[in-house]
């Protein structure tokens, strides 16, 4: 036992001087590291002293020039070639930055110029605009419309004879093509003359590098829109007698009622808001009531002679189409949601719930008093531009009705441009010129679907709360009166507009090939 003991008295010795050997040399190892460290981090300081010194001395003419001399030793630095030409090199670099320089604030100076005379000729320009009638927008409602019994009596009949005709056994026996045969506005490519004359009028506002002749050319004159509003009372006075559903309020809408038409074409939307129209459901009760309308129309219209200048009559499977005159008339018949904020929360509630965009789509127009107040409220030079570019919108031969972008696809695209062009021009305290507006609006035609694949705003609705995206086509241009409305999917594709747009750009100046 006394030989265990000293044996295990040895052993925890030794283990005690090797782990005291082990940490001498672990502080060993440790100091010389830090040693090395310091030495390379003063190498690399002297190294970085160098290297800095160098360079202002290469930056430096003078200083280089005492360099390249001193590495010359035994030289005369007055009469070396090579000196010489070192020295010559460096003052003609340092007269063309000079001469830079100078340029460079000339033509800022110049363009600052430039840019004031143009804020004064537009503000100007912008007066005269304001004093024109054809810009106020063609404010119509009717309210509190009673059904005529009549009337009402003959749409019954007319709508159950059309639902009866599209039951399911019927669209098997009649067979689909005749079932969904089109008879809706078919689409008119401009005449030659109007394509012609925009054309030369882009030709002198490249000239005079100014869109001032664009956006005159883009108001109503105030013959035209009186003609226009006589139109529409005539069209009002006529429902008013032959409603075949008591309506809370019949509604103005489109361009006209929105007060951003153009004169090259006449639109105008009247909507027909009623508490006997069903919340839902409208791919089974809207086109039956459409046709049953039509067929209204036509008898009271045409063979009566009530409404004698109606040229045309036809009908979408959700909008009955007529024109009167040269004006063009789209009718929707939509339910009462009401005014306030909570109806229009159940309105968003109800058709964000719709998967289908055709069916979520008709739930658009039911915000159409939404849609009337934001327009409304947009900044006049903002309006200006939107009738500007309706007018080339309308002196494009677009091929078919599809690829045509419509008027609140183009207003919503110009307002988006015009935040761009004022986040631009903020810095520098000024508002965004009509030219710099155009200009957004065409990259965004560029980018839309490509680099930007929504486009919302927030002043009736949080955006965040309602995504269209994943039950919506891109690009995503969310109305800013009803969410589940997505704008952007008016269109079919948007290759042509992206082409149109570019070389209407380049007509005018403002894109650089």
């Amino acid at each position: 036992e006394e030989r265990k003991r000293r044996e295990e008295e040895e052993r925890k010795r030794r283990e005690e001087e090797e782990r005291k050997r082990r940490e001498e040399e672990e502080a060993r190892r440790k100091k010389e590291e830090e040693e090395a460290r310091r030495r390379r981090e003063e190498e690399m300081r002297k190294k970085a002293e160098e290297e800095a010194k160098r360079k202002s001395q290469l930056a430096d003419p003078s200083q280089r020039w005492q360099r390249l001399r001193d590495e010359k030793l035994g030289v005369d630095s007055g009469t070396d070639p090579r000196l010489q030409r070192v020295r010559m090199r460096e003052e003609a670099a340092e007269a063309r930055q000079r001469k830079r320089t100078e340029d460079e604030e000339i033509m800022r100076a110049t363009e600052q110029q430039t840019r004031a005379q143009k804020l004064a000729a537009r503000k100007a320009a912008r007066e005269r605009r304001a004093r024109m009638p054809g810009r106020q927008p063609l404010v119509r409602s009717v309210k509190d419309v009673a059904a005529n019994e009549k009337v009402a009596r003959e749409y019954l009949n007319y709508l159950l004879e059309d639902l009866n005709r599209r039951a399911p056994h019927q669209r098997i026996r009649a067979g689909a093509a005749v079932y969904e045969k089109d008879e809706s506005r078919q689409y008119i490519p401009p005449s030659l003359k109007n394509k012609d004359e925009f054309k030369r009028m882009n030709a002198r506002c490249k000239m005079e590098g100014s869109v001032d002749m664009l956006l005159d050319d883009a108001i109503v004159d105030d013959v035209e829109r009186k003609h226009r509003a006589s139109v529409i009372d005539r069209v009002l006075d006529f429902l008013k007698t032959h409603m075949p559903v008591p309506a809370t309020e019949i509604v103005v809408g489109g361009s006209i009622g929105q007060g951003t038409a153009a004169p090259s074409y006449a639109a105008v939307q009247i909507i027909v808001l009623s508490d006997d129209f069903p919340k839902g459901g409208h791919e089974m009760w809207l086109p039956s009531a459409v046709v049953a309308y039509r067929k209204i129309l036509e008898k009271a219209a045409l063979e009566q002679g009530q409404l004698p200048d109606l040229t045309f009559v036809g009908h979408s499977q959700t909008t009955l189409q007529f024109m009167v005159e040269d004006v063009d008339v789209d009718m929707y018949f939509t339910r009462e949601w009401g005014d306030t904020d909570h109806d229009y929360d159940h309105l968003y509630r109800e058709a964000m719930m719709v998967r289908d965009s055709k069916a979520r789509n008709c739930y658009a127009i039911s915000a159409v008093r939404r849609q009337n107040s934001w327009v409304a409220g947009l900044p006049e030079v903002v309006k200006d531009v939107v009738r500007m570019v309706k007018n080339w919108r309308n002196c494009v031969d677009w091929g078919e009705k599809k690829k045509r972008p419509n008027s609140y696809l183009l207003t919503l695209m110009v307002h988006k441009a015009y935040e761009e062009a004022c986040r631009f021009t903020e810095d520098v305290g000024e508002a965004p010129l009509e030219e710099d507006i155009v200009k957004e609006f065409i990259n965004l035609t560029q980018k839309l679907d490509r680099a930007i694949g929504r486009v919302t705003w927030n002043d009736f609705y949080d955006p965040e709360l309602y995504r269209v995206e994943h039950i919506s086509r891109l690009p995503v241009v969310q109305d800013p009166a009803n969410p589940a409305f997505n704008v952007g999917e008016t269109m079919e594709s948007w290759n042509m507009m992206r082409h149109e747009a570019w070389i209407w750009g380049q007509s005018l100046g403002i894109i650089k090939i």
